[in-house]
């Protein structure tokens, strides 16, 4: 069956389209910028940029629940979201007119921060713009067509380095400066990344939410604290999210670092940068194939497969000395870099939105107890009852049992006629006047 993603699912996988151009850029095109701004007063570039990589992690580490508890608020799921991307947009921007190594390595923290931020964030999105059981395959669409969108930006990036570092191609002694191509280059990146966020910022609602009250941060930080209890109460999730931690910061280390490895063994940096380019073009059929055979195998097992595959890839890359030997590399992990990514974030998602969808919102005051909440998919419409206060976009039912719940199917709650219960009789006039003189009959006293 031919799978079709909705208006808003195509436009929350326009950003990963736009942040993968950033993505692209770390791995590949500043590596070689900041060896060649480095000039010796590192001992080694590489470590620095794994130094600056880890600095950006350890802050994501700590701000990244903080941040995702307070996007769960009513409303500040998109302000959060875009604070991060126009941060990270604009670190990108600054990083090209840096000149000096220390001040480059701060805006790359500051810039990788706030893009891995918006990506808690981002990954959140997805329990809004899609079904439980669609999330394996959007999520898989998001990073195979991130992977070949990104490649327009990257290409003309590496154009624009051909200028600087090979301008006798061209039949010129000098074209551009270092800092001209750097500026040229970090610019390009950042509006491609802002280009393509604003069609999800300008079509995205936020469905699930928990109400604030008067004190959000308080709540957002109480929420915080019911997560953490929820997750040490829930084994399986505790271990996926402890696994996760440790393999998907190993699949960043490989990508974040690849160039950089192949540069400390002498390769040329051009074919470095162009087996880059053949990883993302492997990962987009990649991604969309494996995305496929996840409705038929469970997501843990693709996972499991793809952790093994890289395993013996790491393996592979410690002898790795020649420059085709690094092409093959690059071959395999196209293959399975994209399903790792894909199925950890649908999982991880799947994994958790139970019991957030459970607590999304608040029962309101007016809402007797016996009412229940039936999360839909986004833009389903409910026909409420004129006699009722559910209003069409609250959410909530005006029954607890199952035949009132929403249609996923139609999109609207059913209701059936509860032609079982004793209907109350006309009552005539003649009755009326009887009942008025019962009432008024006064019986004599013995």
């Amino acid at each position: 069956m031919k799978f079709k993603m909705t208006p808003l699912e195509r436009k929350w996988v326009w950003y990963d389209v736009g942040n993968s151009a950033f993505t692209l850029l770390v791995s590949t095109l500043i590596p070689i910028f900041f060896s060649l701004m480095d000039g010796g007063e590192t001992e080694s570039a590489t470590a620095a940029l794994g130094y600056a990589t880890s600095i950006a992690t350890a802050v994501v580490a700590i701000l990244g629940p903080i941040l995702g508890s307070l996007s769960d608020l009513r409303g500040m799921r998109k302000v959060i979201f875009m604070g991060s991307v126009l941060v990270g947009a604009l670190g990108c921007v600054a990083l090209g007119f840096m000149q000096h190594w220390l001040w480059f390595l701060v805006l790359l923290v500051i810039a990788k921060s706030a893009y891995q931020l918006s990506l808690v964030v981002y990954d959140s999105m997805l329990c809004d713009i899609t079904q439980r059981e669609r999330m394996d395959e959007v999520s898989s669409r998001g990073y195979a067509w991130g992977y070949i969108g990104s490649c327009i930006p990257f290409v003309l990036s590496v154009f624009v380095y051909v200028l600087y570092a090979m301008p006798d191609l061209f039949g010129a002694e000098h074209i551009l400066s270092l800092e001209a191509s750097m500026i040229i280059v970090f610019l390009l990146t950042a509006v491609w990344w802002v280009a393509c966020t604003l069609p999800l910022w300008k079509s995205y609602r936020q469905v699930n939410f928990v109400d604030p009250g008067s004190h959000p941060v308080r709540a957002g930080l109480r929420s915080l604290g019911k997560t953490f209890r929820e997750i040490v109460t829930k084994k399986h999730i505790l271990l996926f999210l402890i696994a996760f931690f440790f393999f998907i910061d190993g699949v960043y280390t490989i990508i974040d670092l690849a160039v950089a490895y192949g540069t400390d063994l002498g390769l040329d940096t051009v074919s470095l940068v162009l087996a880059l380019l053949v990883t993302q073009v492997v990962a987009f059929p990649a991604a969309i194939l494996l995305g496929m055979l996840s409705r038929k195998v469970k997501p843990q097992y693709l996972i499991l497969a793809c952790i093994v595959a890289y395993f013996f890839i790491t393996v592979y890359a410690v002898f790795l000395d020649q420059e085709y030997e690094f092409w093959i590399l690059a071959v395999c992990v196209g293959l399975f870099q994209g399903t790792i990514q894909a199925m950890s974030r649908s999982t991880r998602r799947a994994s958790t939105s139970a019991s957030t969808t459970s607590s999304a919102r608040a029962r309101p005051s007016w809402a007797p107890s016996s009412w229940r909440w039936s999360p839909t998919s986004p833009g389903a419409k409910v026909s409420a009852s004129p006699r009722s206060r559910c209003s069409s976009s609250s959410g909530w039912s005006c029954s607890s049992s199952p035949s009132a719940a929403r249609s996923p199917q139609r999109g609207r709650a059913e209701s059936r006629p509860r032609a079982h219960l004793p209907q109350p009789r006309p009552q005539t006039a003649r009755r009326a006047q009887k009942s008025k003189i019962r009432s008024h009959h006064v019986a004599p006293r013995g």
